[in-house]
């Protein structure tokens, strides 16, 4: 976003869509602003898929969940299934980054 990294995800997302015989059309890259995040998901939903992923990892202020489902007129809910899932994860991530897991924990 600010030039300082390299999208790598847009390219893997790209190369995979095309593995499973997708077309890919657009890669869009949006900051953190919640209305430029929905406009670019709103204007998404003219694809006939939308493939979308974050940046650095499950952060506490990542809306990207909230506003892909605003951008549907969907609403959220909490599977306990796949939340315990998620912290399995979350929780070897920490491990792995050698932070406390309550730093992760409110993403």
């Amino acid at each position: 976003m600010r030039g300082d990294r390299t999208d790598l995800n847009g390219p893997f997302l790209a190369r995979e869509a095309l593995r499973l015989g997708l077309e890919p059309a657009r890669i869009a890259i949006v900051g953190d602003a919640p209305a430029e995040l929905e406009a670019t998901l709103r204007d998404a939903l003219a694809a006939d898929a939308v493939l979308v992923s974050g940046g650095l990892g499950p952060t506490h202020d990542d809306r990207t969940v909230e506003l892909v489902a605003k951008a549907l007129g969907v609403g959220l809910r909490v599977d306990p299934e796949l939340e315990q899932e998620i912290e399995a994860v979350s929780r070897s991530a920490a491990t792995r980054l050698k932070r406390d897991y309550a730093d992760l924990h409110p993403a």
